[in-house]
């Protein structure tokens, strides 16, 4: 005689049951992964009061803002990775007319290996943009082009 087989149902539920618990495996493996990378590349950006603290992020090459009332008016810096954005926010009320339609609103981007930040980014206007780009760095050579030098400023060789 032969042995009884299970009704068909018993067999279905078993095969949804192993379904169910592989893929509730599967998705509690995905959660561990995506908690553990946000844990070790936190997608927040630091948001700093100095620029020094800025500039500090920004070697290690973290997420970090800064936005500094300068004499050319508001300048907003930023890191992502190392990416180092610069944006005229806003010109300054005494800058004449030209000058905040050819700045105003512009950026440029720089990129940089971990631990090789240019602080000059962020303590000068010009310096350090060489291998720089965007509409700022742009808008920056256009005027430097068309600026006489001071009969009191030394000769460039």
């Amino acid at each position: 005689m032969k042995p009884e087989e299970p009704p068909m149902w018993k067999k279905l539920t078993k095969v949804l049951l192993a379904y169910t618990v592989m893929v509730l495996a599967i998705c509690g493996a995905i959660f561990i992964v995506l908690v553990a990378y946000y844990i070790v590349h936190p997608s927040s950006s630091q948001g700093c009061d100095t620029a020094e603290c800025f500039m500090e992020a920004a070697n290690e090459c973290q997420n970090a803002t800064f936005t500094a009332q300068e004499t050319i008016g508001t300048v907003k810096y930023s890191s992502e990775g190392c990416v180092f954005t610069k944006t005229l926010v806003k010109s300054s009320k005494d800058e004449l007319p030209e000058v905040k339609a050819l700045l105003e609103g512009k950026s440029l981007t720089c990129r940089y290996e971990l631990g090789e930040f240019d602080r000059r980014w962020v303590t000068t206007l010009i310096y350090g943009i060489n291998y720089c780009e965007g509409g700022l760095k742009e808008a920056l050579g256009e005027m430097l082009l068309f600026v006489e030098p001071s009969p009191t400023a030394p000769a460039v060789t």
